[in-house]
């Protein structure tokens, strides 16, 4: 199976300035590259599919998880700041009256495109030798 999930130069642009909604509301650019960024779009790829949405909570703990640290040390509030960053660049989308957010169709080809990027030109070719 595969994915056509490639990016015009302005949408990664779009990604990686600040944005400001017609509302007035603002939002930094994402920093691609960026540990706690791919963590995120990688969270994204794994929650994107579900039908019903996904939960601050549960993102949150994929996200504690893969950045290697407590729940205590990736709080709520971050998570929080994270969620509305992608809904301002069009990633996702809160649903109306529920605590649940749904992942954009634009989202989820950010969020396949930037981790295969990612784990093809950002990650080490090879893992770290170790003599245990």
């Amino acid at each position: 199976m595969s994915h056509n999930c490639g990016l015009s130069a302005q949408s990664v642009e779009r990604l990686a300035h600040p944005t400001e909604t017609d509302s007035g509301q603002r939002g930094p650019g994402l920093r691609l590259g960026d540990l706690r960024v791919m963590a995120l779009l990688a969270v994204l790829t794994l929650f994107g599919h579900q039908i019903n949405g996904f939960r601050h909570a549960d993102l949150r703990k994929t996200m504690a998880r893969l950045l290697g640290v407590s729940l205590t040390e990736y709080s709520s509030s971050q998570m929080t700041y994270h969620l509305r960053r992608l809904c301002l660049k069009g990633l996702l989308w809160r649903v109306p009256d529920h605590h649940t957010y749904r992942l954009t169709s634009y989202g989820l080809n950010v969020a396949l495109f930037l981790t295969r990027v990612n784990a093809g030109y950002f990650s080490p070719a090879f893992p770290p030798y170790s003599r245990s």
